[in-house]
C-alpha cells in the first residue's frame, strides 16, 4: 500500500475534544485497514490551537511532532514539544496538545478496539 500526502482528503476541524482553534486533518489509514489500528492521521494545528485533554478508555494513542513546537499534556502534566518529539497516552490516562504561535503538525496513531 502506498499513500501519497497529495492524495489525502483534508478536512477542517474546530474545537477538537473541547479545545479551541482550527486544524486540518487527514487519515493515512482508516479503521479496519490495519490490525488493531483505528486510524493514523496527520493533523496540522493552526497557531495557538489546542486539542482538549481527554481520557482514553479502551484505546491508546501515539503522537509524534513532525513540524513546529508546542506543549503536550499527559494526566494534567504540561511539557514542551518540538519536531521529532513523541508521547504515548496509554489506556486509562488523559492527554492533549497545544500549538505554539508558529503552529504544530503531528501524526496520531490510535490503537485498540
Amino acid at each position: 500500500m502506498i499513500i501519497r500526502k497529495r492524495e489525502l482528503k483534508f478536512i477542517r476541524r474546530e474545537k477538537i475534544r473541547g479545545g479551541h482553534g482550527k486544524a486540518l486533518a487527514a487519515n493515512y489509514i482508516e479503521e479496519g485497514a490495519l490490525l488493531n489500528v483505528r486510524f493514523i492521521s496527520l493533523i496540522e494545528l493552526d497557531p495557538g490551537t489546542t486539542i482538549g485533554e481527554h481520557l482514553h478508555d479502551g484505546d491508546e494513542e501515539f503522537y509524534v511532532v513532525t513540524k513546529g513546537t508546542g506543549f503536550g499534556l499527559l494526566d494534567g502534566e504540561r511539557f514542551e514539544l518540538s519536531e521529532g518529539d513523541a508521547f504515548v497516552c496509554k489506556m486509562g490516562h488523559t492527554h492533549g496538545i497545544e500549538a505554539s504561535q508558529e503552529g504544530l503538525t503531528f501524526m496520531a496513531v490510535l490503537s485498540g478496539k
